[in-house]
């Protein structure tokens, strides 16, 4: 979920490149429908993700991990990649220090917890 709540902020860090946020919502949409097809999500949790709660079911819960995965915040094996190169990373960084300040925080909060080593074995275990 703490990833969730990173990949929102993202959204919302760079008050100053309107076009870059909107490409950003586009791909984080695209990616969601893609994620939520594969998956087969359910209604209930796409609500709740859209309303920044966990989601319903196993399947929405893997969700979040394919989404992690296609932002490159996930590797393949479900362990967190601690250095993602990309770019819209360094965008926020470039555009907006103080939203960049908190996504490391949440980022290298959930690395320190294990947090998504959990998501990680929710989702393998229906593959």
């Amino acid at each position: 979920m703490k990833l969730l709540i990173f990949a929102s902020i993202l959204v919302c860090a760079s008050a100053q490149d309107q076009a870059w946020r909107d490409n950003m919502k586009e791909k984080l949409t695209e990616f969601g429908i893609e994620c939520a097809e594969s998956e087969q999500a359910t209604p209930e949790d796409i609500e709740a993700l859209h309303n920044h709660k966990p989601p319903v079911t196993h399947a929405g819960k893997c969700v979040i991990f394919c989404v992690s995965k296609k932002l490159n915040l996930m590797n393949a094996d479900g362990t967190l990649n601690v250095t993602p190169q990309t770019d819209w990373i360094e965008k926020v960084k470039e555009t907006d220090s103080e939203a960049f300040g908190k996504m490391k925080t949440i980022y290298h909060h959930c690395a320190d917890t294990g947090r998504t080593e959990t998501l990680f074995s929710i989702h393998s275990s229906t593959k």
